[in-house]
């Protein structure tokens, strides 16, 4: 099927929000099409040359998970891929819905025996995904609590797809006169295992020194003279120490 290399396929999916976005399993690695199967480009960034015989896509955290033989289990964010198409394609520039956080609390045990198995986590903080047909210039991205920019970074220019990582931590406000007390440590942040860190080292990551609040946040990504803007939530951690 179209560039398709001649490899033995063993699943096939295709995206319940998005019909043109196909994924393959093949005996040697993992596929995808944003175009209904004419063009397949092959997913890396980590996946081992293994065989694939199954895949999933979540409808609700809009992953895809990929079961190897020998490799265990991949999981990746495929939000943005499922609001690829011919008018984002088209546009100069496009800003993907970030997906919503949980603000984990997180107990970590003094025991390190399962920790040797973790695997890594995906990035513990909000990812901000966006396209730009060519390279316009300086790309500003910024997180605002109401009318408060609480973090702030410069984003890559790349032609393509880009991504930054909000760390959920913002800078406190200045009052005049007053000292801003230290961050301090802050605590575990959470994210599921110790390889959160190691999963976002692909991406360049921003925030300040303390913990963002539970609530609703606006990103605002300015390029090329234009501004644009999406909400979010950080969500509370209403599971910890509940019991079921």
């Amino acid at each position: 099927v179209g560039n398709l290399p001649d490899k033995p396929v063993n699943v096939i999916r295709e995206d319940p929000v998005n019909p043109n976005l196909l994924f393959v399993g093949a005996d040697f690695g993992l596929y995808a099409s944003i175009d209904g199967g004419k063009i397949w480009t092959e997913l890396k960034e980590g996946m081992p040359t293994q065989p694939i015989y199954d895949l999933k896509i979540h409808p609700r955290e809009k992953d895809l998970i990929v079961a190897t033989h020998g490799r265990g289990i991949f999981i990746t964010d495929i939000s943005a891929l499922q609001e690829i198409g011919p008018s984002v394609l088209a546009s100069d520039f496009h800003v993907f819905q970030p997906e919503s956080k949980v603000k984990w609390v997180v107990r970590r045990p003094n025991v390190s025996a399962s920790t040797n198995f973790d695997g890594e986590s995906e990035p513990n903080g909000v990812v901000i995904s966006y396209y730009q047909k060519g390279a316009a210039g300086d790309v500003t991205v910024k997180v605002m609590q109401g009318t408060r920019v609480v973090a702030e970074t410069k984003g890559p220019n790349n032609p393509g797809m880009n991504q930054v990582l909000w760390n959920m931590r913002v800078t406190p406000a200045t009052v005049p006169g007053v000292v801003a007390p230290a961050g301090g440590r802050g605590g575990f942040a959470g994210g599921g295992g110790r390889g959160g860190a190691a999963a976002a080292s692909a991406m360049p990551s921003f925030g300040g020194t303390l913990p963002a609040e539970v609530g609703t946040y606006t990103v605002v990504v300015t390029a090329g003279g234009k501004t644009f803007s999406k909400t979010v939530q950080i969500i509370e951690d209403v599971w910890f120490d509940r019991m079921f």
